[in-house]
């Protein structure tokens, strides 16, 4: 087996724990997604094919422990955070077969950035829905709709959302 990723380190300061993942790539034109759970504190979206987007305030996480699924770091995968937001990919090689991404804070509706650049190549992006939470406390937003597939080596993936600070990358090694 080959490493998936090597982290890139050093765009900026803050760790936030981070750990959600994905299947499959999200169309750039997703339409309105239904909704598959609201409470208090925590809003969820359902795409099928287990693609999951949504919002979960801290006070919901605190009293739900373990709620929300795929909360761990698996082998052949890759984890990077920059300020508030985190980077989440696994594959082997240079497949990668989940890409997610998280943001910690609470700016209302915003969506995730998908950036990937191959060496030499073509820069291209892929935006996630826009999540919206239903409380004004802090919480973690979460999207799991990133590209999957081949990617060349040495190439960078990286996440931002909109008024969210931070942009972590993972570079695919093979």
């Amino acid at each position: 087996m080959h490493k998936i990723a090597r982290i890139l380190t050093g765009f900026s300061l803050g760790v936030l724990v981070c750990s959600f993942f994905s299947t499959g790539a999200a169309d750039a034109a997703t339409k309105q997604q239904p909704v598959l759970h609201v409470e208090a504190g925590s809003v969820q979206y359902d795409y099928g094919n287990g693609k999951v987007t949504g919002w979960v305030s801290q006070k919901y996480l605190d009293a739900h422990q373990g709620k929300i699924a795929n909360s761990d770091v698996r082998p052949m995968s890759a984890t990077q955070c920059s300020g508030n937001v985190c980077a989440i990919v696994e594959g082997e090689s240079v497949v990668v077969s989940t890409w997610g991404t998280q943001a910690y804070g609470n700016v209302g509706c915003t969506e995730a950035y998908y950036d990937y650049a191959p060496p030499g190549g073509p820069h291209g992006y892929q935006t996630g829905p826009t999540i919206c939470p239903d409380t004004p406390d802090w919480g973690v937003y979460y999207d799991y709709t990133g590209p999957t597939g081949y990617f060349p080596n040495q190439s960078a993936l990286c996440n931002t959302w909109d008024l969210v600070s931070g942009r972590p990358c993972v570079i695919i090694v093979q």
